[in-house]
């Protein structure tokens, strides 16, 4: 009997193979999006221009295809025609790593994602609609190497990537900073967050720590594209979230990351962690970070990993975004 991983890896190959020779009827579900999104995971950029040039172009795009092709484009340095022009960024920098949207003077949201760029598109669409309004800039921060820029950007350092970031901010008179992630770019956006004195911090689900026992002494084995967080949390809980982690996002060492710690260190910056508490290993991660002043745990009736997605697609997200600018006294 094929198991099921065999199997989803042959639907996929299938997929793929359709993508380069039908793209015009995959574009009508959700399928051509997990098709580009593991192109650019493995950073394959020419696949997904192929698809492109492929295309009706007098059919029209949603936010998610349209970010993908974008990325692919700009990470190949190809021209943008016309159906780009309502994402075209006003800056890009650290390897392209960067993409700069200003809105306004003082106030700029750093947005972190990695390796969930399916819904990248209408989340940063949705942002940028809330945002715009009220004079807020965006930076949305995409590590193509699939680390969530946990090992830094464009070849720099984690600590070196801080450091770029903060001229930049500097550069551009920024001098309020909150940021956002979920998953394991939520964990990115409490690092860089509290480690760089940010405001505040809006995260759903993030994961809370990394082993470093397990990064560093166990042959964890090959990356698996068809590895389940639900499947692998709900058997054996943190521990093996964090091998999915590193087998997931590549056998090098993360830098040493503690949290807990970065709290003790900075009471200034507010976290609001939205999580699922029908779903153990998120409830857990939430808890870990229980206890701190500066931490308002905010769970939600979900029984899965998939937070974000979950509340983008039942039109909570922008509600409860405006929510969260409020508490912060940004709006």
């Amino acid at each position: 009997m094929v198991n099921n991983d065999i199997k989803k890896s042959i639907a996929m190959e299938l997929l793929i193979s359709l993508s380069q020779q039908k793209p015009d009827y995959l574009l009508q579900t959700d399928a051509l999006v997990y098709v580009c999104s593991k192109h650019i995971n493995h950073r394959e950029y020419s696949p997904i221009l192929d698809i492109y040039d492929k295309l009706d172009k007098n059919q029209a795009l949603n936010e998610n295809y349209k970010w993908l092709f974008y990325i692919a484009k700009l990470h190949t340095r190809v021209s943008l025609d016309d159906r780009f022009n309502d994402i075209i960024p006003d800056d890009i920098f650290i390897d392209n790593s960067v993409i700069h949207y200003k809105h306004g003077d003082s106030k700029c949201l750093i947005f972190f994602t990695s390796h969930d760029v399916q819904n990248a598109g209408s989340v940063v669409s949705s942002l940028r609609q809330v945002l715009k309004p009220f004079g807020i800039s965006l930076m949305f921060i995409l590590d193509s190497s699939a680390k969530a820029g946990l090992q830094g950007l464009g070849g720099l350092t984690i600590n070196k990537t801080m450091d770029e970031l903060n001229n930049i901010f500097s550069a551009l008179q920024y001098t309020n900073l909150i940021t956002i992630g979920s998953s394991l770019p939520g964990l990115t956006s409490l690092v860089y967050g509290l480690k760089m004195n940010m405001d505040a911090i809006w995260v759903f689900n993030p994961l809370t720590s990394l082993s470093s026992g397990i990064q560093d002494n166990q042959n964890l084995g090959s990356y698996s594209t068809n590895l389940k967080l639900k499947d692998i949390h709900t058997e054996f809980g943190q521990e093996s979230m964090d091998r999915f982690c590193v087998i997931t996002f590549g056998r090098e060492s993360f830098p040493n990351i503690d949290v807990p710690q970065y709290l003790l260190d900075n009471k200034k910056t507010k976290v609001f962690l939205h999580y699922s508490k029908n779903f153990k290993p998120d409830q857990e991660a939430a808890q870990r970070l229980s206890g701190f002043a500066n931490v308002e745990l905010i769970p939600h009736e979900h029984d899965n990993h998939f937070l974000l997605g979950y509340l983008y697609q039942n039109n909570l997200f922008q509600g409860l975004f405006r929510d969260f600018l409020q508490k912060i006294n940004w709006l």
